[in-house]
This record gives structure tokens, sequence and C-alpha cells, in this order.
């Protein structure tokens, strides 16, 4: 009665269908794990159109949808029927939903970004950290109507929460229905998940993460990943001081990939419960930078007349996604 219900609801509606059709135990079994199957798949997909937003190159929204594909914690975990899957894809949508709106300005995509939020936090407390992230952009994209627009403004605010509580009531009900019973036992759980498992040698998030993460992507997709963020962080500083060039679109979603990356971390540096299959929300954001950063990397060396620099990036990328594959093959016979 304290912990969201939405992946719980959908998979029993799944196998309340199978039993209906005639299905078996195991039928049933196989239905809701395939749900995170397909979750797994629409979300490397939603990890494509987000680089393709971002770069006309095919190889990078390629390169992009590899990496995650690639990823042993995704693998594992889409194997089974469990609310990260269900996290992961309501993340990548809104994530997906937030960059449409910073491009195109369309409402529309706002409140779907506030929508999948609310469906988030209904599959796992920690989806609610990415709220943050959303009003973080709200206010950037609205700061100056603020005064001039407040009505409009408001209005939209005001949507979008109801949009987040309703993605939320949808998949946890009780929250509504049985409010006082459920929220004095959902406060304390969820005050109480950063501290789950913690014991005499447990070390704070702050510190403690960067192994599990390395756990979760593999070394050389980790190392990748870390490099790739060192870089852009580094660029988008040069670019606002206008020493580097950027398009201006390909800017926007390289910086809202970098706040989101910043902004949903936060409660992890504090947490002493962080296991590898926490870090699936952060894959989405780190493979569609790592792949703009090979697209990066290699417009560097050619530029200066480097073409076999290009050639060894390519194929270090390539081994990099060789041995991921190898790592999810283990995985996968396991």
């Amino acid at each position: 009665f304290n912990y969201p219900s939405l992946p719980k609801h959908i998979m029993y509606g799944v196998g309340w269908l199978v039993e209906k059709a005639g299905g078996s135990q195991t039928n049933i079994l196989v239905s809701a794990r395939l749900i995170s199957v397909l979750l797994g798949g629409l979300t490397v997909i939603l990890i494509y159109q987000m680089a393709k937003m971002a770069s006309a190159n095919i190889y990078v929204r390629l390169l992009s949808s590899f990496l995650a594909l690639s990823s042993t914690v995704l693998a594992h975990n889409a194997r089974f029927a469990h609310n990260d899957l269900y996290l992961l894809f309501s993340i990548t949508l809104a994530l997906f939903a937030l960059i449409k709106y910073r491009l195109f300005t369309n409402r529309l995509w706002l409140y779907l970004a506030f929508f999948s939020v609310g469906c988030a936090a209904s599959s796992k407390y920690t989806g609610v950290s990415f709220l943050a992230v959303l009003l973080f952009f709200f206010l950037i994209e609205n700061w100056r109507k603020i005064r001039t627009e407040w009505l409009r403004t408001f209005e939209t605010f005001f949507i979008a929460s109801v949009l987040t509580v309703a993605g939320y009531v949808i998949g946890t009900p009780k929250s509504l229905l049985w409010m006082s019973f459920y929220f004095k036992r959902m406060i304390p759980a969820a005050l109480r998940f950063a501290s789950y498992g913690r014991g005499p040698d447990s070390v704070i998030g702050f510190y403690g993460q960067w192994g599990t993460f390395r756990e979760a992507v593999g070394t050389w997709t980790y190392y990748l990943f870390l490099i790739a963020l060192l870089w852009f962080v580094a660029k988008l500083i040069l670019w606002k001081l206008k020493k580097v060039d950027e398009n201006e679109p390909r800017g926007k979603i390289i910086f809202t990939l970098l706040v989101s990356v910043f902004i949903f971390d936060l409660p992890f540096w504090f947490s002493y419960n962080y296991v590898p299959r926490f870090f699936l929300p952060f894959l989405p954001m780190f493979a569609v930078l790592a792949g703009l950063f090979v697209e990066d990397a290699v417009s560097f060396v050619k530029q200066r007349g480097l073409a076999f620099a290009a050639t060894v990036i390519n194929i270090a990328v390539i081994l990099v996604i060789l041995v991921s594959f190898l790592n999810v093959l283990s995985a996968t016979l396991l």
C-alpha cells in the first residue's frame, strides 16, 4: 500500500486478458515479461529519434541506439516483469517531449512531458526527480513571458500540474481514492528509500555511484560516456563565450541532456541506495551525448587533416560496442 502501482496494474491487466483468452500461468508470466521487452524497444526508438533531432548523420543515430542496445543493464532488466523498464520508458518519453517543446515551443509536447513524469513517478519514486528538470526548462522558456503573458503562463503551468497528477493517479488510483491511508504510508516509505539497505560499509552516492554506474553500462562505455559529458560541458561553456560555433538546435538539445543528467542525478548524491538498475534512466541521455561526441571528435580530427585519427576513433567505438554486446550475450545466457 505504500508503493507506486502503474507497472503492477498494467501487468495485471495484460495477465487478465491472457487468462481470459485461455492462456496458462506460463503464458501470463511471459506476457508480463514481453511488456518490459516492448518498453525497452520503444526506449531505443526514442533514443534514435532524439539523436535524429540533434544530427543529420544517420551513423550518429545508429551509434546512440547501439550504445543503448549493448547495455548489459538494459538487456538484463528487459527480461523481467519489473518496474524499472516502465520508469525508463516514461523518463525517456518525457525527455523526448521536452526536447520537442524546446525546439518547436508547442505546449502539447510540454504537457506530454509532464504527464510522462507523472507516469514515471507512478512507476517508481525516483521518477519524480525528473519533475525538477521540467520545471527548470519551463522557467527558462517562459521567464520573459511571466509578466507580459502571466495568464497564459499560469494556464500552461496549471494544466501541466494537473497532467502530472493525472499521470500518477492513473497508475496509482489509491493515491486519490484512498488518499489519507495511502499518503500516511507512502511518505515514510519514500523518505526511507535513500537509506534502504544501508550498512556499516555503505558509501554515500556522491562518491559511490561511479563504480555502480560503470558496472551498469560496462567499463569502456562508462569512460566513453564520461568523456562525452566532459567534452560537452566544456564546449557549451566555450559556445556561450563565443569561442566556438555550435548549431542552435543542437546546442539546445545538448544543454537539455546535460541539465537532465545533473538534476536527475542530484538525489543519488545523498543516497546510499543505488544499484545498477537504478541508473537505467541515464542511459538515453548518455547514449545520445556519446553519439554526438563521436561525431564531434571525428569532425575535429578531419578538420586538422588527421584522417587516420578518424579511422582510429571509428574502430575504437566499434570495439566498445562489440565488447558491450558480448557482455549482453553473456548476461542473456545466464
